[in-house]
This record gives C-alpha cells, sequence and structure tokens, in this order.
C-alpha cells in the first residue's frame, strides 16, 4: 500500500507536468513563436519536472548530485531557447556543435568528483558485511553463503 507521502509526491510531479505542458502551450501562444523556436519549453520543462521529483524524494533521494542535473538539463533549455528566438547571437546548431564538448568534460569533472566527494554512495570497504539472515533447516542454503563444515 503506497504511503500518503508517495501519493502526494506523485501527484505533486503529475501537477507538475500538466501545469508545464499548459505553460508550454500558453507562453508560446502569447510570446507569438513558432514551434520552431518554442520547442526548448520541454527541455525546461524536464529540467524542472525532474527538479521537483528530487525535491519530493528528499532525504529518500540522491541528494545534492541528483537535484543539479535537472538544474544543468533546465539551463541547457533557457540556452536553446534564448538561441532558437534570436536572444543569442548563436544558431542553435552552432551553440550545440560548440557546446557539446563542453558538456561532456563538465560531466566527466562532475563525475569524478562525484566519485570522490564524502557521502557518496560508493561501497565503504572498511564497514563489514552485512550478515546473512538465518535459513530454516529445511530450507536450501543460500547462494553467497559458505559451505557447511562437517
Amino acid at each position: 500500500m503506497a504511503s500518503a507521502r508517495d501519493t502526494h509526491g506523485g501527484l505533486l510531479i503529475a501537477g507538475v507536468w500538466v501545469m508545464g505542458i499548459g505553460a508550454a502551450f500558453l507562453i508560446r501562444d502569447l510570446a507569438g513563436w513558432s514551434w520552431g523556436e518554442a520547442w526548448p519549453l520541454f527541455v525546461i520543462l524536464v529540467g524542472a519536472a525532474g527538479l521537483v521529483s528530487q525535491l519530493v524524494a528528499g532525504s529518500d533521494g540522491p541528494g545534492l548530485w541528483g537535484t543539479v542535473w535537472p538544474l544543468v538539463i533546465g539551463a541547457v533549455g533557457v540556452l536553446l531557447l534564448l538561441s532558437t528566438t534570436g536572444q543569442l547571437a548563436i544558431s542553435t546548431g552552432e551553440l550545440v556543435a560548440q557546446g557539446w564538448p563542453w558538456f561532456l568534460v563538465a560531466a566527466g569533472i562532475w563525475n569524478l568528483v562525484a566519485a570522490f566527494w564524502p557521502g557518496g554512495t560508493r561501497p565503504n570497504p572498511s564497514e563489514p558485511m552485512p550478515p546473512t539472515p538465518p535459513q530454516p533447516p529445511d530450507a536450501p542454503p543460500a547462494a553467497d553463503a559458505p559451505p557447511p563444515t562437517v
């Protein structure tokens, strides 16, 4: 059975998606943009919905590392929107062509930092492995259990 937090969190995320889709259509109409100009609104929506998902997860989620990626996706969407609407002096194709190597370098640095950041999810070899739960006498031994000694 789902907890109240799960139910409310799911409704919150669904609400953000529905509201975001409506906002994308509304912004497009109010700004007078064609879909060729307005499509990055959906990239921004993916970032916003991802951020809400991480915030709903709270302490159960991946924390800072999981929160930054939705922000990056949203920022990329904003840059693409500025490019498609002519607010940047660079076309969308040039932006992608010149920006993707920088994105790869940043993603690599991000992963290197995450690997050594305190409180990460990497395994700690100094922590003992949890014990194998006891098995009933008539049950076959667990796959990872040591063989019985005679």
